[in-house]
């Protein structure tokens, strides 16, 4: 049973971060307190009214997100899927770590195929091509349902576009062994600076703060 089942340190939609910065994920890391704007929260709704949609609920969304929705379980009709596809699905990949878990906007796995869609709603165009948090998906999936799959066919939908990454069985294996690796040196790492430090939660980040020293340095030079 994962230990703390409310918060995923190393989770997928975090994974892009922690997988190249195990510093961010450490357990006695202090947090930036999350204060989810508008587009969080309109994606939040939309995720949980496809979901409910697809049971067979109404949704009180507004035509333009409605839409969006509709369009959304279209495509996920048309792919060919075996006969028990999941809708926000939960895994626990541990494999990687006892609180590495996340939940999966579309899972399907048939014939050695598994097949994970992550709905992105948001303006910033998001790559399907080696992302983080796909290749966390598989290994995560893989990890919770007990299987090893022959082949991925791993999607990106957004904005009535999709893009998918097609990933050999070693990339994927060799993901999961860079996650592991990730997770365990989290709490005695030192923080790497890079591209995903945008939007890191960790509060007075030392990395940063030396930066911003230094700074200080050549300006009072």
């Amino acid at each position: 049973m994962n230990p703390n089942p409310n918060h995923s340190r190393f989770g997928g939609s975090s994974a892009h971060r922690w997988m190249h910065c195990p510093y961010s994920a450490g357990k006695d890391r202090v947090y930036i307190e999350d204060k989810s704007g508008a587009a969080a929260k309109r994606g939040t709704s939309i995720h949980r009214n496809a979901e409910k949609v697809s049971k067979g609920g109404v949704s009180k969304l507004g035509s333009k997100n409605l839409n969006i929705v509709k369009d959304y379980l279209s495509f996920l009709d048309e792919l060919y899927h075996g006969p028990t596809p999941r809708l926000e699905f939960t895994a626990h990949a541990k494999s990687v770590h006892d609180e590495a878990f996340g939940t999966f906007d579309y899972v399907d796995y048939y014939m050695q195929i598994l097949t994970i869609v992550d709905l992105k709603t948001g303006v910033e165009v998001v790559p399907a091509f080696q992302n983080e948090q796909l290749m966390f998906g598989a290994v995560a999936v893989e990890d919770e349902l007990g299987i090893t799959a022959s082949e991925y066919r791993l999607y990106i939908w957004q904005n009535g576009q999709s893009r998918v990454w097609i990933p050999e069985q070693d990339e994927i294996a060799s993901a999961r062994s860079k996650m592991r690796e990730a997770a365990g040196n989290a709490d005695c790492s030192l923080p790497v600076l890079g591209p995903w430090c945008h939007r890191c939660k960790v509060k007075e980040c030392p990395a940063e703060k030396k930066i911003a020293d230094d700074m200080k340095g050549l300006v009072n030079w």
